[in-house]
């Protein structure tokens, strides 16, 4: 049964298809150092260019990770909004660095897959890479998603799974309007279609609009 896991993931991958990784009971014995440890040795924000961060998700994950273009690396596609990862510090976008105190940052696929299935305990410890600047957007439907200010609201709900109705796609018509509330109890009127992260702030959620 392992076997045939195995080829199916490869095919996924062969295609550029979606594979979701459900975590299974470990055989492996020991476990992984702390967070403090495996931060220590986690490539640094010069190294790589990216902020460090570390959470512990129970299984299963609830998260679907996809091969980096050029197969050197993992990064975070979706994350189920009523998983385990959805109420820890992962987020969309997420490149995975170390699973446990084992470096992963260049692996592909199948190689990621199998530590976090051979992981130790009922937590899976996560190091993940996450690009400097990035503004955490929270959705209405308790999806969780990362992007650096100016990425268009319109392409991260389709990435979240959050259903937007459309008509003009202008920002003209309101259809797609929402509230945006930005730290400090700031929130703004939006439209989907045309918005985009804003600037300077370090998390924005979205809220259902009220006047159409």
């Amino acid at each position: 049964m392992r076997a045939l896991l195995r080829l199916l993931a490869l095919c996924l991958l062969s295609t550029g298809a979606r594979a979701f990784v459900w975590p299974h009971a470990s055989t492996r014995g020991g476990r992984g150092r702390s967070a403090s440890a495996a931060s220590a040795s986690a490539p640094s924000e010069d190294e790589e260019g990216l902020m460090v961060t570390i959470a512990k998700v129970r299984r299963p994950l609830g998260v679907i990770l996809e091969e980096r273009e050029g197969g050197s690396g993992v990064e975070v596609l979706d994350i189920d909004p009523r998983g385990n990862a959805a109420g820890e510090d992962v987020l969309v976008g997420d490149r995975v660095l170390m699973i446990d105190a084992q470096q992963c940052g260049d692996e592909g696929f199948d190689a990621v897959a199998g530590r976090i299935g051979a992981s130790a305990g009922d937590r899976v410890e996560l190091t993940l890479g996450r690009r400097i600047g990035t503004v955490r957007i929270i959705w209405p439907n308790g999806a969780q998603s990362g992007a650096l200010p100016g990425e268009p609201l319109q392409e991260l709900a389709l990435k979240a799974r959050y259903p937007v109705k459309y008509a003009c796609t202008s920002g003209s018509c309101g259809t797609c309007e929402h509230r945006l509330r930005t730290p400090g109890d700031d929130i703004r009127y939006t439209r989907l279609c045309v918005a985009r992260v804003p600037k300077g702030k370090e998390v924005a959620q979205v809220l259902p609009g009220d006047r159409f």
